[in-house]
């Protein structure tokens, strides 16, 4: 199961969760930041924030989350069912290594290698509720399979889907400078333990060269300012950090879940965003 989306926003407070105890994942791919105007070394506009409290609330942070929810159902036995990752990149600017994150404005679904929906809707009320935004989607059902694998045992995936899935996981994996990667089986241990490391070793790598935004490391707007303050390796030793920069592999990184969890985003009621009704925002 594989959400690519350009938001991540629900007003849902569904409360259920069923654990079956059934082999089964969920990759979700969002934007690391919101493409609005503000600088987030500074915290971001209050666009930017407002668009990650509602983010966050959706995935994290409130009794209402989906992690919430899936922590009191199961513990942390959540996180063998889930990940939540962005895409990052990095080249060289003027001589230096530079990192920019991967824009993420897909609206992609692929579902058991068998299905697909690729339309214009966000994952968000004002698309999906049906009554605001005109929004236009294909729903692709495959009637023609080949033998794949899924969990390790063998299974008849169709065809445009398992051939779409493996060329996004292939590209967000780096799969060109491994042949022996197998995308084969997108739900095995095996792959989900491969896919969780690369999104952490490559999140580390950036933090450590670049101190990119996004962080975990900046909870708080204290936090960030002093983050901020430390000069980069790529600034202070770019040969350093072309080395290890090396050791990248693909694009994927983990998304920061506890990136200024310590403060409101929501926009103070006196400015223009402010005075927007909220559900402008989700």
């Amino acid at each position: 199961f594989l959400p690519q989306n350009q938001f991540f926003i629900s007003c849902s407070d569904g409360r259920t969760v069923l654990n079956k105890g059934w082999c089964y994942r969920v990759y979700v791919l969002l934007p690391l930041l919101p493409g609005f105007e503000g600088d987030i070394s500074t915290g971001g506009g209050n666009s930017i924030q407002a668009i990650l409290h509602f983010t966050y609330r959706t995935l994290c942070r409130g009794e209402y989350s989906i992690l919430h929810r899936l922590k009191a159902a199961m513990g942390t036995a959540w996180r063998d069912y889930i990940s939540i990752c962005g895409l990052r990149t990095h080249g060289e600017l003027g001589g230096h290594p530079v990192s920019e994150l991967i824009y993420i404005h897909s609206k992609v679904l692929i579902a058991d290698d068998r299905t697909v929906i690729i339309g214009s809707a966000n994952i968000n009320d004002r698309s999906l509720l049906g009554k605001r935004d005109s929004e236009l989607a294909v729903l692709i059902e495959d009637t023609e399979t080949e033998p794949s694998l899924m969990n390790g045992a063998e299974y008849q995936a169709g065809r445009f889907a398992l051939s779409l899935r493996k060329h996004c996981f292939g590209v967000i994996l780096g799969a060109n400078t491994r042949p022996d990667l197998d995308l084969r089986d997108p739900i095995c241990d095996d792959f989900f333990q491969l896919w969780q490391d690369m999104a952490e070793s490559n999140a580390n790598i950036y933090e450590q060269i670049f101190r990119c935004l996004p962080s975990n490391a900046t909870r708080s707007l204290r936090t960030l300012r002093e983050y901020v303050a430390v000069e980069p390796l790529a600034t202070v030793s770019p040969p350093l950090a072309r080395s290890e920069l090396t050791q990248v592999q693909g694009h994927l990184v983990h998304f920061p879940l506890k990136f200024l969890e310590d403060e409101s985003l929501l926009p103070p009621l006196g400015s223009k965003e402010g005075m927007i009704p909220l559900e402008v925002w989700t």
